[in-house]
Formats: structure tokens, sequence, C-alpha cells
């Protein structure tokens, strides 16, 4: 039988952590593991002990708008391999920096359909579109 788990999305807001409704800190409480999209949240250390993403959705930023070009891979190859010569990598981060960069690009795909009438969406919309949707397929069939 395969385990089911459970995420928990907590908002933290906009401020720091003496405005945090009180729901939200007794939800965050109750958590066992914890995991930040940034560590820099002016809100993060009402989130005690948590596992923070900065570093990952960076390296995913760093390759914002051109995602499903096919030297992405080897970028990210030298990405890690600098980022290893400052700190270290744990295996289970590594893993999800595809995630990260799928993560950054569906973002920015769902905020052009919310902002249709801009130059950009109306631009690359369509092509970006198209590279979204063999980006996704490409990593649903090797990780999905």
């Amino acid at each position: 039988m395969t385990a089911v788990g459970r995420v928990t999305v907590i908002g933290l807001g906009p401020a720091g952590a003496d405005l945090l409704p009180l729901a939200a800190a007794a939800a965050i409480e109750r958590l066992d593991v914890r995991h930040l999209r940034t560590a820099r949240h002016p809100a993060a250390d009402a989130v005690g002990r948590a596992v923070a993403f900065d570093d990952l959705y960076d390296a995913a930023t760093a390759v914002s708008f051109f995602e499903d070009r096919a030297d992405v891979p080897e970028l990210m190859e030298a990405w890690k391999e600098g980022y290893r010569r400052q700190r270290d990598l744990p295996a289970e981060d590594e893993d999800e920096l595809w995630t990260f960069i799928l993560m950054r690009r569906m973002t920015l795909f769902a905020w052009m359909g919310s902002h249709s009438e801009t130059e950009l969406a109306r631009t690359e919309g369509p092509g970006y579109s198209t590279g979204t949707c063999e980006l996704a397929e490409r990593y649903l069939s090797q990780y999905g």
C-alpha cells in the first residue's frame, strides 16, 4: 500500500511574524515538516525550523522565459557545479531543481493569462503556452 501524504499551505501574508494571524501560527505549530519558499520573508521566523528553497527558486528564476531551450540542462549542470563550490547541495534538493524550474515557468504563464492585455502576454503568450506544455510533458515523463 502506498502512503498518502498531506500538504498544508499556509500563507504568511505580506508582513512580519507579529502580524501573522493566530490561526496561521497555530497551523504552523502542528506541522512536523516545514518548508519555506523563501527564508527572506518578513514572517519567516514564525515558521521556526524549516527548509527554505531560496537558492533553488533563484536558480529557476535565472532561466525564466527560456526554460524550454535545449541548453538549459547544461546551464543547470554548470549552476550545480558552481553552487557546490560554495555550499553543500543535498541530493534531495538537487532532485527538485526541475520542479522549481517548472513551477516558475507555470507562475509566469499564469501571470500572462491574467495580464493578457500586456504587450508581453500578447507577443510571447502563444509560444510561451506551447513551450510550457512541452516542458511540463518532459517533466512528467521524467519525474511523474
